[in-house]
């Protein structure tokens, strides 16, 4: 995947998390206290090649006195998080400025970057050339890491969300719940599928509602509904998102109507895929 970008325009941290005191999210700003060694760390598992995205760009500000702000990467080959995986900006009060952390002369981001957002990058043949090659994206969230939801928030009606071995688990309490995927920012044209493997105690259908760069707006005409068959057992349902009429342009963010009654659910995976 060529970038990945956290906005926090809907108000929710997007996957990330802080060590010692909550993030916040209002009005589209994180703000989090980093000191006394605390960190805040991204979702797991992003998986794009440091190569083709070899710096991050932050709009930021402290609240007092100037400071110095580092990021820290992993990677597939290292999963280690050392000083020498990082780069340093000095961070100033007052307006919101740009700043860049640059990784490009960093030899450890050449290769694969295990950071947050689950896009998984496949290639054709050895890894040599990699800037020449076709480049065929799967967006995957797949609830590996029992201490993280993988950016998926509740907005309606749910129990807190819970990850165990592999899998997201919750329970409706009513009959309209749902919750919002991280921010993913996808070209509408080149990711019109979207995979799911759950499991559903109650209801007939399930909908996947989102949100688009030119309508932000949660609404009933950016929605797609799909069969569901609530047995207790996982099965894997595919859902055709070119059929909604307003799949179109960068879609921003999905949300998930897994069942329309109270009962319990588990998901397996969600994977946004090519057509």
């Amino acid at each position: 995947m060529p970038h990945t970008s956290w906005t926090f325009d809907l108000n929710t941290n997007e996957g990330w998390t802080a060590s010692a005191q909550a993030a916040a999210v209002s009005g589209g700003i994180l703000t989090v206290d980093l000191s006394g060694g605390s960190a805040l760390t991204s979702m797991s598992g992003l998986d794009f090649y440091g190569v083709h995205s070899p710096a991050v760009e932050m709009f930021a500000r402290t609240q007092s006195g100037s400071a110095d702000v580092c990021l820290q990467f992993i990677t597939l080959a290292d999963w280690g998080v050392e000083h020498d995986k990082s780069s340093c900006v000095r961070v100033d009060p007052g307006d919101f400025r740009s700043y860049r952390l640059d990784f490009s002369a960093d030899p450890a981001l050449d290769g694969r970057s295990r950071d947050t957002a689950s896009a998984d990058v496949a290639r054709p043949g050895d890894a040599g050339d990699r800037q020449d090659r076709r480049i065929q994206t799967v967006i995957r969230l797949e609830f590996g890491d029992p201490n993280h939801a993988d950016g998926w928030t509740i907005l309606s009606q749910l129990t807190p969300l819970q990850t165990r071995d592999g899998s997201l688990f919750s329970t409706s309490t009513g009959e309209d719940p749902y919750m919002v995927s991280p921010f993913v920012s996808i070209d509408a044209a080149a990711f019109s599928r979207i995979e799911l493997r759950m499991k559903t105690s109650a209801g007939n259908d399930g909908d996947i509602f989102f949100v688009t760069e030119q309508d932000p707006d949660w609404s009933a005409s950016k929605v797609q509904r799909f069969p569901l068959t609530s047995d207790g057992s996982y099965h894997v349902y595919t859902v055709d998102m070119s059929s909604a009429a307003e799949w179109s342009g960068r879609v921003q963010q999905i949300r998930l109507d897994p069942m329309p009654d109270a009962g319990d659910f588990a998901i397996d995976y969600v994977r946004i895929l090519p057509p």
